[in-house]
């Protein structure tokens, strides 16, 4: 068979990459923040999975990443999600939050993480709901230190054990 010497092959592509996992654009984000801030991914305590502890001197932050996206409004201690009313996920949130704070004996801020959404409202009785692109901003835009040195490190050094272990498998 001959070519001529302009034709060229072009292999079957898709017009646009496949879309992306919301865990990984969700990673993306929390790992723009800055050097002030660690960050421990897949903390498990009692049965219980934290999806991101984020720990600086300004302050501890519990992620909770939500599998909804839409427009969430946050408003009058209510929070809906594409106008259906989610209030058991604020009740979840706190209620794993409580048992984060026992344990590392420090108040640690709860965020309900939604990707991808439209978000209208920020503080809902003490839980943030935030996208990350909002979340990130709010952190780089903390200047007053709330976490002593030493309550840093304590706290530190636990979320690195209960990082350390895994979630049981069942089955």
């Amino acid at each position: 068979m001959f070519f001529r010497k302009n034709d060229v092959h072009v292999p079957d592509t898709p017009e646009t990459p496949p879309p992306v996992p919301p865990s990984m654009r969700m990673a993306h984000w929390v790992y723009t923040l800055s050097d002030n801030w660690f960050i421990r991914e897949d903390v498990c305590l009692d049965d219980i999975n934290f999806d991101y502890v984020l720990l600086s001197r300004y302050g501890v932050y519990a992620v909770y990443l939500q599998p909804f996206q839409g427009y969430v409004v946050a408003q009058n201690m209510h929070l809906k999600i594409n106008g259906e009313l989610q209030d058991h996920l604020i009740r979840l949130i706190r209620g794993r939050n409580a048992i984060l704070e026992k344990r590392l004996k420090i108040k640690v801020t709860p965020v309900a993480m939604f990707d991808n959404s439209d978000i209208r409202g920020f503080d809902l009785g003490g839980v943030k709901v935030a996208n990350p692109e909002l979340l990130v901003n709010y952190l780089e835009a903390l200047q007053v230190a709330s976490v002593s040195v030493r309550q840093f490190s304590e706290t530190n050094r636990i979320l690195r054990e209960f990082s350390m272990v895994t979630a049981p498998r069942s089955g």
